[in-house]
């Protein structure tokens, strides 16, 4: 799950580090790493963050 001032991003990857490196240089705000974790069945585990966070996804972060 990435940060930045425009909300949170949820995703999956196998290499975390390539990934940030991709959203660092594509985007043009910074970021940051708000939760990681390894799961076995990756693809399960992220569409449950969606279900479990979608209206938060939606929100504008609090200043």
């Amino acid at each position: 799950m990435i940060r930045s001032d425009h909300g949170f991003k949820i995703g999956k990857t196998v290499n975390m580090k390539n990934r940030t490196r991709l959203f660092e240089a594509k985007l043009l705000f910074p970021i940051s790493i708000a939760h990681y974790a390894w799961f076995d069945d990756y693809s399960h585990a992220e569409r449950s963050f969606h279900s479990t966070y979608h209206a938060k996804l939606l929100a504008p972060m609090p200043n």
